[in-house]
């Protein structure tokens, strides 16, 4: 009986064994595959990353590009208001000699009219 209570323990033993190996063998597979969900996350998250840092690369490039626009249209710009400024200039001179002449003929006028009554008076 004595072997026998010896073979049954051992047997106890050997199960406990083999149910802490099973449970230790789960436990594994849960941490392995805990480990591939990390690794899947991180990987997506890694992918976000590479991607936000491209559109932030290629929104540093278009601000660039809008600054040199900009700089080109300021200057067109520029360019436009110093030529108008000459095109008023010019009107402005046009216009002041457009007066001397009307005021140079108006006075022509006003003597030729002078004249011709002073010479309905002689007559």
């Amino acid at each position: 009986t004595h072997t026998l209570e010896v073979m049954q323990l051992n047997k106890k033993i050997k199960d406990s064994i083999v149910q802490k190996e099973d449970a230790v063998n789960k436990a594994r597979q849960i941490a392995s595959q805990k480990e591939e969900t990390f690794d899947a996350i991180l990987q997506n998250r890694e992918s976000k990353i590479n991607a936000l840092n491209e559109d932030l690369a290629a929104s540093k490039k278009m601000e660039i590009k809008l600054k040199k626009d900009m700089e080109v249209v300021q200057l067109k710009l520029s360019n436009t208001q110093s030529e108008l400024l000459c095109e008023k200039d010019n009107v402005n001179e046009k216009n002041d000699r457009i007066k001397e002449l009307k005021k140079a003929v108006d006075f022509q006028i006003n003597s030729h009219m002078e004249t011709s009554y002073k010479l309905l008076d002689a007559n």
